[in-house]
């Protein structure tokens, strides 16, 4: 799944995100195989953006019980 997701217009204020996480299912193979993005910026700190997409990651496999 991916999309924008955060507060619109609350307190004259938008805070939008993007979230990005995306599993392809092969029901022949029987198999999952999953993908997660990262916004890489000036400021980014290459080992958090990892742990991010762990997380994000754990999330899939927990959401499939793998």
């Amino acid at each position: 799944f991916c999309g924008y997701l955060g507060p619109i217009n609350v307190s004259e204020n938008t805070n939008i995100y993007v979230n990005i996480r995306c599993a392809k299912v092969d029901f022949a193979a029987k198999s999952v195989t999953f993908y997660a993005g990262a916004g890489i910026t000036q400021d980014s700190i290459p080992e958090k953006e990892l742990a991010e997409i762990h997380n994000k990651m754990a999330f899939l496999k927990g959401f499939f019980g793998v």
